[in-house]
């Protein structure tokens, strides 16, 4: 278990937070945060990461400036969820190379690590579906 200095350590290279709630239809029969919900949670703060750099104001602006496919999905969990908890949801970039960006997000309650997730996105041609160098103005950001 992690303790509140070790979460503290953890979390200082994220610039990025989001808070949610667990809802009702969220929890499984074990009466916690369903384990898929996790994908959905960590999915919607990079979406608001993006957001808050001007990246995603609409859909629209999302396939032109941030034209990405899923290629890697991973997840560690910890710790349960269960209904009526607020989570602290945190999100970095951990990695750009060419084409792909890797992200980093940590779910947090109670100063208790619930789950850690690694996503990697390839940069793809909208037209054609073919992984294409990421923007130097994408970098940037």
């Amino acid at each position: 278990m992690k303790t509140t200095h070790d979460i503290n350590h953890l979390i200082r290279a994220f610039k990025h937070k989001i808070s949610v709630k667990v809802q009702f239809h969220q929890v499984d029969s074990f009466q916690i945060l369903h384990n898929i919900q996790y994908l959905y949670m960590f999915e919607n703060a990079r979406l608001e990461l993006l957001q808050s750099l001007g990246m995603a104001n609409n859909l629209q602006d999302l396939i032109n400036n941030f034209p990405v496919m899923t290629v890697h999905h991973e997840i560690d969990y910890y710790a349960p969820a269960h209904f009526n908890d607020i989570i602290e949801v945190f999100t970095k970039v951990k990695e750009i190379g060419n084409s792909s960006i890797h992200f980093e997000n940590l779910a947090i309650s109670n100063n208790q690590l619930l789950a850690r997730a690694s996503t990697v996105y390839v940069y793809v041609n909208p037209i054609t579906g073919e992984s294409q160098n990421i923007p130097q103005e994408v970098r940037d950001l």
